[in-house]
């Protein structure tokens, strides 16, 4: 009984860590975007396709799926579902306040201030 609570508890801290690192690379990731390519990482995890968010920064298609193309190698995300998930982790964390610190200067470094 004391092994498997030990193993337990081992296996938790085990997986607390590995999540600790897997933000860690997010945030990092997030850290290296310039101000477009957060612009375009924003809308693309709300959903809206390259013709509206090319309307929406006021650039071409080509340029969103440029700018789409380098968010996604910076992230390193395979796929879509992949960067939705990272983002989703991110903001999640900010919600839980367990990593402040970090997520609240990465949505601060890529929020513009409303000057209207």
């Amino acid at each position: 009984m004391r092994f498997t609570i030990r193993f337990l508890v081992f296996l938790h801290r085990s997986q607390f860590n590995a999540h600790s690192v897997k933000l860690e690379k997010i945030l990092n990731g997030l850290k290296t975007l310039t101000p477009r390519e957060h612009e375009v990482l924003d809308r693309v995890v709300s959903g809206r396709p390259n013709k509206q968010i090319a309307y929406e920064l006021g650039i071409t298609i080509r340029t969103v799926k440029a700018h789409r193309g380098r968010v996604m190698e910076k992230m390193e995300a395979n796929s879509l579902a992949e960067l939705v998930m990272m983002i989703a982790s991110v903001r999640l964390q900010e919600n839980h306040g367990d990593d402040s610190s970090d997520t609240d200067r990465w949505r601060l470094s890529h929020t513009k201030p409303n000057l209207a």
